[in-house]
């Protein structure tokens, strides 16, 4: 995504200083996002792809399974949480002794 991010500047004849003034953000935010040291959030991502003249379909790949590769999912947790054990002690337990009368 990072990549199709840069293209759709390029094409779009911005530089990184013109296209972070545009959204109100320091040059470094856009150089992060194309270069990938910066997550972007749906509404970022749609601000770029306004800003570009572009579609978010444009910006965003294709999950691997509608390429015809394998898609990347979520690893499941594979170890369940423990569950409490009564705890066994050695031998019955006694009941409280009772004061002679």
């Amino acid at each position: 995504m990072c990549r199709r991010l840069r293209d759709a500047r390029e094409r779009s004849g911005l530089k990184q200083v013109a296209a972070a003034a545009a959204l109100g953000k320091p040059q470094n935010f856009v150089s992060k996002c194309e270069t990938g040291q910066r997550r972007i959030d749906p509404i970022e991502l749609a601000d770029f792809a306004a800003l570009y003249g572009t579609t978010l379909d444009a910006l965003v790949p294709a999950p691997a399974a509608e390429r015809g590769g394998r898609s990347r999912r979520v690893a499941e947790p594979t170890v369940q949480p423990k569950k409490k054990q009564k705890r066994r002690g050695k031998g019955k337990r006694r009941p409280p002794e009772q004061p002679e009368s």
